[in-house]
Protein backbone atom coordinates (compact mmCIF):
# COMPACT_ATOMS: atom_id res chain seq x y z
CA UNK A 1 0.00 0.00 0.00
CA UNK A 2 1.26 3.46 -0.88
CA UNK A 3 0.94 6.08 1.86
CA UNK A 4 2.89 8.87 0.20
CA UNK A 5 0.40 11.56 -1.04
CA UNK A 6 2.86 12.76 -3.71
CA UNK A 7 3.18 9.21 -5.05
CA UNK A 8 -0.60 8.79 -5.00
CA UNK A 9 -1.03 11.98 -7.04
CA UNK A 10 1.59 10.84 -9.54
CA UNK A 11 -0.23 7.52 -10.03
CA UNK A 12 -3.57 9.30 -10.51
CA UNK A 13 -2.06 11.69 -13.07
CA UNK A 14 -0.53 8.80 -14.96
CA UNK A 15 -3.85 6.93 -14.96
CA UNK A 16 -5.67 10.01 -16.25
CA UNK A 17 -2.86 10.79 -18.68
CA UNK A 18 -2.51 14.27 -17.19
CA UNK A 19 0.73 16.24 -17.60
CA UNK A 20 2.95 16.78 -14.58
CA UNK A 21 2.85 20.24 -12.96
CA UNK A 22 5.58 22.47 -14.40
CA UNK A 23 7.28 22.74 -10.99
CA UNK A 24 7.93 18.98 -10.95
CA UNK A 25 9.69 19.09 -14.34
CA UNK A 26 12.23 21.74 -13.26
CA UNK A 27 15.59 21.07 -11.66
CA UNK A 28 16.32 22.50 -8.17
CA UNK A 29 16.93 26.24 -8.05
CA UNK A 30 20.47 27.52 -7.43
CA UNK A 31 21.21 30.76 -5.63
CA UNK A 32 23.23 33.70 -6.89
CA UNK A 33 26.60 34.17 -5.18
CA UNK A 34 29.22 36.88 -5.57
CA UNK A 35 32.87 35.77 -5.35
CA UNK A 36 34.61 36.85 -2.18
CA UNK A 37 31.41 37.81 -0.33
CA UNK A 38 30.65 35.81 2.80
CA UNK A 39 26.93 35.06 2.70
CA UNK A 40 26.26 35.66 6.41
CA UNK A 41 28.71 38.52 7.06
CA UNK A 42 26.09 41.24 7.35
CA UNK A 43 24.20 43.07 10.11
CA UNK A 44 20.66 42.03 10.95
CA UNK A 45 18.11 43.66 8.62
CA UNK A 46 20.44 43.98 5.65
CA UNK A 47 21.04 42.00 2.47
CA UNK A 48 24.09 41.71 0.26
CA UNK A 49 23.57 42.95 -3.29
CA UNK A 50 23.65 39.39 -4.61
CA UNK A 51 20.95 38.34 -2.13
CA UNK A 52 18.68 41.20 -3.22
CA UNK A 53 19.25 40.34 -6.90
CA UNK A 54 18.58 36.67 -6.15
CA UNK A 55 15.21 37.43 -4.56
CA UNK A 56 14.34 39.84 -7.37
CA UNK A 57 15.28 37.27 -10.01
CA UNK A 58 13.14 34.59 -8.37
CA UNK A 59 10.17 36.99 -8.31
CA UNK A 60 10.57 38.25 -11.87
CA UNK A 61 11.67 35.05 -13.65
CA UNK A 62 10.38 32.15 -11.53
CA UNK A 63 10.95 29.48 -14.19
CA UNK A 64 14.40 30.50 -15.38
CA UNK A 65 16.10 32.06 -12.39
CA UNK A 66 18.41 29.60 -10.66
CA UNK A 67 17.84 26.95 -13.33
CA UNK A 68 18.89 28.38 -16.70
CA UNK A 69 22.00 27.21 -18.53
CA UNK A 70 25.02 29.15 -17.28
CA UNK A 71 23.40 30.38 -14.06
CA UNK A 72 26.19 29.00 -11.87
CA UNK A 73 28.63 31.22 -13.78
CA UNK A 74 26.82 34.46 -12.89
CA UNK A 75 27.57 37.28 -12.49
CA UNK A 76 29.07 37.87 -15.93
CA UNK A 77 28.50 40.52 -18.58
CA UNK A 78 28.40 40.19 -22.35
CA UNK A 79 30.22 43.10 -23.98
CA UNK A 80 28.80 43.58 -27.46
CA UNK A 81 31.75 45.56 -28.80
CA UNK A 82 34.15 42.72 -28.03
CA UNK A 83 31.63 39.88 -28.45
CA UNK A 84 32.98 38.33 -25.25
CA UNK A 85 31.74 37.44 -21.77
CA UNK A 86 33.47 39.18 -18.88
CA UNK A 87 33.77 38.64 -15.16
CA UNK A 88 35.26 41.31 -12.91
CA UNK A 89 37.64 41.64 -9.99
CA UNK A 90 39.31 44.44 -8.03
CA UNK A 91 43.07 44.40 -8.31
CA UNK A 92 45.41 46.51 -6.19
CA UNK A 93 47.90 48.79 -7.90
CA UNK A 94 49.88 50.57 -5.19
CA UNK A 95 47.32 52.71 -3.29
CA UNK A 96 44.47 52.20 -5.75
CA UNK A 97 42.00 49.43 -6.52
CA UNK A 98 41.44 48.89 -10.23
CA UNK A 99 38.42 47.10 -11.69
CA UNK A 100 39.72 44.44 -14.06
CA UNK A 101 37.54 42.70 -16.64
CA UNK A 102 38.54 39.15 -17.52
CA UNK A 103 37.24 37.78 -20.86
CA UNK A 104 36.10 34.16 -21.02
CA UNK A 105 35.56 31.96 -24.03
CA UNK A 106 32.15 30.31 -24.22
CA UNK A 107 31.58 27.38 -26.61
CA UNK A 108 29.40 28.28 -29.59
CA UNK A 109 26.46 26.02 -28.58
CA UNK A 110 26.30 27.78 -25.20
CA UNK A 111 26.66 31.38 -26.34
CA UNK A 112 22.96 31.96 -27.00
CA UNK A 113 21.70 30.67 -23.62
CA UNK A 114 24.52 32.57 -21.89
CA UNK A 115 23.53 35.78 -23.70
CA UNK A 116 19.89 35.22 -22.79
CA UNK A 117 20.83 34.91 -19.12
CA UNK A 118 22.99 38.04 -19.41
CA UNK A 119 19.94 39.99 -20.65
CA UNK A 120 17.90 38.76 -17.67
CA UNK A 121 20.66 39.78 -15.27
CA UNK A 122 20.95 43.22 -16.85
CA UNK A 123 17.21 43.81 -16.50
CA UNK A 124 17.32 42.87 -12.80
CA UNK A 125 20.46 44.92 -12.22
CA UNK A 126 18.95 47.99 -13.83
CA UNK A 127 15.64 47.63 -12.01
CA UNK A 128 17.36 47.41 -8.62
CA UNK A 129 19.77 50.23 -9.52
CA UNK A 130 16.91 52.61 -10.39
CA UNK A 131 15.22 51.83 -7.06
CA UNK A 132 18.48 52.49 -5.21
CA UNK A 133 19.11 55.74 -7.09
CA UNK A 134 15.61 56.95 -6.21
CA UNK A 135 16.18 55.80 -2.59
CA UNK A 136 13.02 53.73 -2.81
CA UNK A 137 15.31 50.95 -1.61
CA UNK A 138 17.78 52.10 1.04
CA UNK A 139 21.40 51.01 1.15
CA UNK A 140 24.55 51.58 3.20
CA UNK A 141 28.26 50.79 3.08
CA UNK A 142 29.80 48.44 5.62
CA UNK A 143 33.24 49.86 6.38
CA UNK A 144 35.65 47.73 8.39
CA UNK A 145 36.32 49.05 11.91
CA UNK A 146 33.71 51.78 11.36
CA UNK A 147 30.36 50.10 10.70
CA UNK A 148 27.44 51.16 8.51
CA UNK A 149 27.92 54.40 6.58
CA UNK A 150 25.55 56.31 4.26
CA UNK A 151 26.10 55.75 0.54
CA UNK A 152 26.34 59.46 -0.30
CA UNK A 153 26.08 60.62 -3.92
CA UNK A 154 23.30 58.68 -5.74
CA UNK A 155 25.40 58.82 -8.90
CA UNK A 156 27.63 56.19 -7.36
CA UNK A 157 25.23 53.45 -8.48
CA UNK A 158 25.94 54.25 -12.13
CA UNK A 159 29.62 55.23 -11.87
CA UNK A 160 30.51 52.07 -9.92
CA UNK A 161 27.89 49.83 -11.50
CA UNK A 162 30.23 46.91 -12.25
CA UNK A 163 31.94 46.77 -8.87
CA UNK A 164 28.60 47.01 -7.02
CA UNK A 165 26.41 44.74 -9.14
CA UNK A 166 29.04 42.19 -10.14
CA UNK A 167 31.18 42.09 -6.98
CA UNK A 168 28.95 43.59 -4.28
CA UNK A 169 31.66 46.00 -3.15
CA UNK A 170 32.81 49.56 -3.67
CA UNK A 171 36.32 51.09 -3.73
CA UNK A 172 36.51 53.61 -0.88
CA UNK A 173 39.39 56.01 -0.24
CA UNK A 174 40.58 55.98 3.39
CA UNK A 175 43.65 58.04 4.34
CA UNK A 176 44.70 58.25 0.71
CA UNK A 177 44.46 54.50 0.15
CA UNK A 178 41.56 52.73 -1.51
CA UNK A 179 39.95 49.82 0.30
CA UNK A 180 37.05 47.57 -0.62
CA UNK A 181 33.80 48.14 1.34
CA UNK A 182 30.70 45.96 1.17
CA UNK A 183 27.43 47.43 -0.13
CA UNK A 184 24.33 46.36 1.81
CA UNK A 185 20.62 46.80 1.06
CA UNK A 186 18.04 47.49 3.75
CA UNK A 187 15.91 44.35 3.83
CA UNK A 188 12.65 46.02 5.03
CA UNK A 189 12.75 48.71 2.33
CA UNK A 190 13.69 46.12 -0.30
CA UNK A 191 10.79 43.83 0.65
CA UNK A 192 8.30 46.72 0.59
CA UNK A 193 9.53 47.72 -2.86
CA UNK A 194 9.49 44.14 -4.12
CA UNK A 195 5.82 43.58 -3.25
CA UNK A 196 4.77 47.10 -4.21
CA UNK A 197 3.68 48.19 -0.72
CA UNK A 198 3.22 51.92 0.10
CA UNK A 199 6.39 53.69 1.19
CA UNK A 200 6.74 56.04 4.17
CA UNK A 201 8.48 59.32 3.34
CA UNK A 202 9.10 62.63 5.14
CA UNK A 203 6.03 64.07 3.42
CA UNK A 204 3.72 61.17 4.23
CA UNK A 205 2.76 57.85 2.68
CA UNK A 206 3.14 57.51 -1.08
CA UNK A 207 2.55 54.65 -3.45
CA UNK A 208 5.46 52.48 -4.51
CA UNK A 209 6.27 53.31 -8.15
CA UNK A 210 7.28 49.73 -8.83
CA UNK A 211 3.94 48.46 -7.54
CA UNK A 212 1.46 51.02 -8.80
CA UNK A 213 2.13 51.02 -12.55
CA UNK A 214 -1.04 50.91 -14.58
CA UNK A 215 0.57 48.85 -17.32
CA UNK A 216 1.76 45.32 -16.69
CA UNK A 217 4.10 43.21 -18.77
CA UNK A 218 3.20 39.72 -17.66
CA UNK A 219 1.26 37.63 -15.14
CA UNK A 220 2.61 35.44 -12.38
CA UNK A 221 2.50 31.65 -12.52
CA UNK A 222 -0.16 31.78 -9.80
CA UNK A 223 -2.51 33.68 -12.12
CA UNK A 224 -1.77 31.29 -14.98
CA UNK A 225 -2.46 28.28 -12.78
CA UNK A 226 -5.82 29.80 -11.87
CA UNK A 227 -6.62 30.12 -15.57
CA UNK A 228 -5.50 26.52 -16.14
CA UNK A 229 -7.64 25.26 -13.25
CA UNK A 230 -10.65 27.15 -14.61
CA UNK A 231 -10.24 25.63 -18.07
CA UNK A 232 -9.93 22.08 -16.71
CA UNK A 233 -12.83 22.55 -14.30
CA UNK A 234 -15.20 23.68 -17.05
CA UNK A 235 -13.96 21.11 -19.57
CA UNK A 236 -12.89 23.11 -22.61
CA UNK A 237 -9.66 24.07 -24.33
CA UNK A 238 -8.49 27.57 -25.13
CA UNK A 239 -8.18 28.88 -28.67
CA UNK A 240 -5.74 31.79 -29.09
CA UNK A 241 -8.33 34.49 -30.04
CA UNK A 242 -10.49 33.70 -27.01
CA UNK A 243 -7.48 33.62 -24.70
CA UNK A 244 -6.27 36.99 -26.00
CA UNK A 245 -9.62 38.75 -25.68
CA UNK A 246 -10.47 37.39 -22.24
CA UNK A 247 -7.05 37.95 -20.68
CA UNK A 248 -7.07 41.55 -21.95
CA UNK A 249 -10.59 42.05 -20.69
CA UNK A 250 -9.79 40.64 -17.23
CA UNK A 251 -6.67 42.81 -16.98
CA UNK A 252 -8.54 45.93 -18.13
CA UNK A 253 -11.41 45.36 -15.70
CA UNK A 254 -8.77 45.23 -12.96
CA UNK A 255 -7.76 48.75 -13.98
CA UNK A 256 -4.58 47.69 -15.82
CA UNK A 257 -3.49 47.23 -19.40
CA UNK A 258 -1.36 44.69 -21.23
CA UNK A 259 -0.10 44.51 -24.81
CA UNK A 260 -1.03 41.80 -27.32
CA UNK A 261 2.68 40.94 -27.57
CA UNK A 262 2.88 40.18 -23.86
CA UNK A 263 -0.31 38.12 -23.98
CA UNK A 264 1.37 36.13 -26.76
CA UNK A 265 4.33 35.44 -24.50
CA UNK A 266 2.00 34.34 -21.72
CA UNK A 267 0.22 32.06 -24.21
CA UNK A 268 3.53 30.24 -24.76
CA UNK A 269 4.04 29.57 -21.04
CA UNK A 270 4.36 25.78 -20.39
CA UNK A 271 1.70 25.98 -17.66
CA UNK A 272 -0.91 26.52 -20.40
CA UNK A 273 0.58 24.16 -22.96
CA UNK A 274 -1.76 21.20 -22.39
CA UNK A 275 -4.83 23.47 -22.33
CA UNK A 276 -4.50 24.80 -25.87
CA UNK A 277 -7.04 23.72 -28.43
CA UNK A 278 -5.70 21.83 -31.45
CA UNK A 279 -8.06 21.63 -34.40
CA UNK A 280 -11.75 22.44 -34.39
CA UNK A 281 -13.59 22.52 -31.07
CA UNK A 282 -16.61 20.36 -30.41
CA UNK A 283 -20.10 21.78 -29.93
CA UNK A 284 -19.95 20.83 -26.27
CA UNK A 285 -16.61 22.64 -25.79
CA UNK A 286 -18.04 25.78 -27.38
CA UNK A 287 -21.04 25.61 -25.10
CA UNK A 288 -18.87 25.04 -22.00
CA UNK A 289 -16.69 28.02 -22.89
CA UNK A 290 -19.69 30.26 -23.58
CA UNK A 291 -21.19 29.47 -20.19
CA UNK A 292 -17.97 29.97 -18.24
CA UNK A 293 -16.47 32.94 -20.11
CA UNK A 294 -17.67 35.55 -17.61
CA UNK A 295 -16.35 33.47 -14.73
CA UNK A 296 -12.94 33.25 -16.46
CA UNK A 297 -12.76 37.05 -16.75
CA UNK A 298 -13.73 37.44 -13.10
CA UNK A 299 -11.08 34.88 -12.10
CA UNK A 300 -8.35 36.82 -13.91
CA UNK A 301 -9.57 40.11 -12.47
CA UNK A 302 -9.73 38.78 -8.91
CA UNK A 303 -6.25 37.28 -9.07
CA UNK A 304 -4.74 40.49 -10.41
CA UNK A 305 -6.35 42.59 -7.70
CA UNK A 306 -5.12 40.27 -4.95
CA UNK A 307 -1.90 41.48 -3.22
CA UNK A 308 1.43 40.42 -4.75
CA UNK A 309 -0.15 38.44 -7.60
CA UNK A 310 1.09 40.75 -10.31
CA UNK A 311 4.46 41.31 -11.86
CA UNK A 312 5.05 45.02 -12.29
CA UNK A 313 5.78 47.33 -15.22
CA UNK A 314 9.55 46.90 -15.26
CA UNK A 315 9.40 43.12 -15.30
CA UNK A 316 10.15 40.92 -18.23
CA UNK A 317 8.72 37.61 -19.46
CA UNK A 318 9.41 34.40 -17.61
CA UNK A 319 8.73 31.72 -20.20
CA UNK A 320 10.49 28.41 -19.69
CA UNK A 321 14.14 28.52 -20.77
CA UNK A 322 14.37 27.08 -24.26
CA UNK A 323 17.83 25.66 -23.66
CA UNK A 324 17.42 24.48 -20.07
CA UNK A 325 16.44 20.94 -21.00
CA UNK A 326 18.99 20.62 -23.85
CA UNK A 327 22.11 21.48 -21.85
CA UNK A 328 23.10 17.82 -21.48
CA UNK A 329 23.42 17.50 -25.25
CA UNK A 330 26.34 19.92 -25.34
CA UNK A 331 29.81 18.29 -25.24
CA UNK A 332 30.94 20.96 -22.74
CA UNK A 333 30.66 21.38 -19.02
CA UNK A 334 29.02 24.65 -18.00
CA UNK A 335 30.87 24.39 -14.69
CA UNK A 336 34.23 24.46 -16.51
CA UNK A 337 33.55 27.88 -18.04
CA UNK A 338 34.83 31.09 -16.41
CA UNK A 339 37.58 29.46 -14.40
Amino acid sequence: MIDDPATDQAIVRKALDEPRPIEETLKPRKHLRFPGIHHNARPHGYLHIHQALDQLGEARYPLEWGRAVGFSRLPYQYVIQHKKFYTYKLQRQKRRLLLIGEPHAVPVPLREPFRHLDKIYRSLRDELRHALEAKTVEAKKLVRMVGLVEMGNPGIWASHMRSIFYLGVLPESVDGREISVTVLVSEPSFQRWLIGAPIETDTGTVSNAAGSASKINTLTDEVLRSIADHVKRHNYRLPWPDFLSNVKRGVEEAGRSISNKEVGRIWRNPILEHLKRSGASSTQEKENFRKSREDLVETIKAMILAPSRLLKKSERRHTAPANAQTAMRFPYSVESIFR
